[in-house]
């Protein structure tokens, strides 16, 4: 049985402003690394200190 646990304490938070999106910092560098990108910068909360922002470079 999937544990939904997170999406319950986050839906109340999303409103109508922000979506969500659950993607872990390693899934990024691993997708980078077998496409030949490279991750130049990462800033956890970047994004009007709520979402991590990437640059990343061929």
């Amino acid at each position: 049985m999937p544990d939904h646990s997170l999406e319950a304490k986050t839906v109340d938070y999303i409103g109508d402003s922000y979506g969500i999106a659950l993607i872990p910092h390693n899934w990024v560098s691993d997708v980078c690394d077998e496409n030949g990108l490279t991750i130049l910068e990462h800033r956890p909360g970047g994004w009007d200190n709520h979402q991590d922002v990437f640059f990343i470079s061929r």
